[in-house]
């Protein structure tokens, strides 16, 4: 049976001050680990067998030294060379530990403290020292697990992390307004050639010019616009905020001033013109009862009438004190929400059909309640019972680092670093290389895809 050493290291001195002689790990039944102590250490550990090689669970009791997360830009910078951790003849410092931490907490879903992740830091380097001493780091499980630490560690490394703080505040910044715009679409295929995309570049171009010289935006849409609704809805997208836009086109609107033109934005979807009609800030969410008499039908005139006349009649028995609740339980066509006295799910400004939100959120105080209102489903009685600003960026910042993960801001940390690594190693450009890879281009021989899927290689 071999002994191999562990030293654990501290980083800090305090005066509540643990001591211990050394302890033992047992990774498998026929390998132990001896683990020294070198000085007295600010946290207890305890070490379980799991029966299972290379796997170890440390739990900390007390945490004052290695992950102590107080006075911690002072420690990375004074003591970012001290080696905190030696397995056998492989030693790993501080500044390695506080590098990988302070990396990964800026990426999308991570949350973990200085105390969970030196559990899984000391866990695979023990995994790693003990894999190369058995001959493990030729198995495929093993290269497996290897690569997909490798590829979280490179990502770590290659992202500028003030980048993505900045995105995650921008997004919030959004998050706090609404835009009220319409488009104009000029479509290319899903995986367009050179061909496609000049051909949909020099259409939106062409409109443009044209409500340049004072043709009217809307009508432009209806006539030409490639989004298939613009024949109905002229355009218009009503209110968005924040996430509810694939991101270029977010960044277009929120960056157009109110009455303005964009210029030209592409997309997965194609070229858009966009016109900004209105930036407001974002009221957040509203929670409201109601009451409904429903158009079962397509509303005739004696239908709409009929139906106004009870909801007249209902909204009469509350002026005069009636229950909302009880009223909604007894008079209202909506059996979703009738039954529950009226009360709908929250709701946004843009969630639910125009008429009915902006009646929603013209209500000035939590108990108010609207005169009779008209949409395209039936007339309302509408009650408001909670309003929910927008809450603050601190609040929303683990949602908007998961939203951001699935839409184009992921990579702003990553470009920032290929920028700054450039401009940091003289990067000179190859015009001779590039005319090349572009060549095969010119005749449209190959799609973009095809192309960059080249220059990847």
């Amino acid at each position: 049976m071999t002994n191999r050493f562990i030293t654990i290291k501290k980083l800090q001195q305090s005066s509540k001050m643990i001591n211990f002689s050394d302890f033992f790990v047992r990774v498998s039944s026929h390998n132990i680990y001896q683990a020294q102590l070198n000085k007295p250490i600010l946290f207890e550990v305890t070490v379980v067998n799991r029966a299972l090689i290379m796997n170890i669970t440390m739990k900390f009791k007390k945490i004052f030294a290695v992950l102590v997360i107080s006075s911690i830009s002072l420690l990375v910078f004074s003591q970012k060379d001290d080696t905190i951790l030696t397995i056998g003849s492989h030693k790993f410092t501080a500044g390695e530990f506080w590098h990988i931490y302070n990396k990964n907490k800026h990426l999308p879903g991570f949350n973990e403290t200085p105390e969970q992740f030196s559990q899984r830091f000391i866990n695979y380097k023990l995994k790693v020292v003990e894999a190369i001493n058995e001959g493990l780091d030729t198995l495929p499980d093993f290269i497996s697990e290897f690569t997909k630490y490798r590829n979280e560690l490179a990502e770590s490394y290659l992202i500028d992390s003030t980048a993505i703080e900045l995105s995650a505040r921008e997004a919030y910044h959004h998050m706090t307004r609404m835009v009220n715009a319409s488009h104009i679409l000029a479509r290319f295929p899903q995986n367009p050639t050179p061909a496609d995309t000049l051909k949909a570049w020099n259409r939106i171009h062409e409109l443009r010019e044209l409500i340049v010289k004072g043709e009217d935006f809307n009508a432009i849409a209806v006539k030409y616009s490639e989004d298939p609704s613009a024949r109905q809805n002229q355009g218009k997208l009503g209110y968005f905020t924040a996430f509810q836009m694939v991101y270029p086109f977010e960044k277009a609107a929120f960056s157009t001033q109110p009455g303005e033109i964009s210029s030209v934005v592409r997309t997965v979807f194609g070229y858009h013109l966009l016109k900004v009609h209105e930036n407001i800030p974002n009221p957040g969410k509203i929670k409201v009862a109601h009451i409904m008499k429903v158009f079962n039908q397509q509303p005739t005139p004696e239908i709409d009438a009929a139906a106004k006349a009870s909801i007249d009649s209902v909204y009469r028995l509350l002026k005069n004190g009636a229950d909302f609740a009880e009223m909604a339980k007894l008079h209202s066509g909506d059996a979703h929400s009738a039954s529950n006295g009226g009360i709908m799910q929250p709701f946004g400004l843009n969630d639910i059909v125009p008429e009915f939100t902006t009646a929603a959120f013209s209500l000035k105080s939590d108990g108010d309640i609207s005169e009779p209102i008209r949409t395209p489903f039936g007339w309302h009685i509408i009650k408001r019972i909670e309003l929910q600003p927008v809450e603050n960026f601190e609040a929303l910042r683990p949602m908007i680092g998961a939203m951001m993960s699935n839409d184009e801001r992921h990579q702003a940390g990553r470009i920032k670093f290929i920028q700054q690594k450039r401009q940091s190693n003289a990067f000179k450009f190859n015009q001779n290389e590039w005319n090349k890879l572009i060549q095969p281009l010119i005749g449209g021989n190959i799609t973009n895809d095809e192309f960059f899927g080249k220059v990847n290689v």
